[in-house]
C-alpha cells in the first residue's frame, strides 16, 4: 500500500505539486524570477560599488587631474566584472547569514 500511494512523497498536501521528483511549473517560474532578481541585484550593486570605490581610490592616488578620469575608467572596467562575480558567489550565503543574525524570516 505504501508504494501505491503517491502521497508518501509529500505527506502534507498544500495545494502544490506533491511529488518532489520535478519542480512544479510555478516553482520553476519562481526560481527563474528569483535568479533574475539575484543577477540584476548583483549587476547593479557591483556597478555602483565599483564606480564609487574606483573613483574614490584613483582620486586619492591622482588628484583631480585628467589622468584620474582615465584611471577611474580603467578601475571601473576591471572592478565591475570582479565585483559582479564575487557578488554572485557570496550573495546567497551572506544573505542567509544576515537573516540568521537579524532573526528575520526573509519574507517581506
Amino acid at each position: 500500500m505504501f508504494l501505491k500511494n503517491p502521497r508518501h512523497l509529500n505527506p502534507k498536501p498544500s495545494g502544490r505539486c506533491r511529488a518532489r521528483v520535478a519542480p512544479c511549473p510555478s516553482q520553476e517560474l519562481a526560481m527563474s524570477s528569483s535568479f533574475k532578481l539575484a543577477v540584476l541585484t548583483a549587476l547593479m550593486m557591483s556597478f555602483v560599488m565599483s564606480l564609487f570605490f574606483a573613483g574614490l581610490f584613483t582620486f586619492v592616488a591622482f588628484g583631480p587631474t585628467p589622468q584620474w578620469l582615465g584611471a577611474w575608467a580603467k578601475g571601473l572596467g576591471l572592478g565591475w566584472p570582479l565585483g559582479f562575480a564575487l557578488a554572485m558567489l557570496i550573495g546567497q550565503p551572506v544573505r542567509a547569514l544576515a537573516l540568521r543574525l537579524s532573526g528575520g524570516s526573509g519574507k517581506g
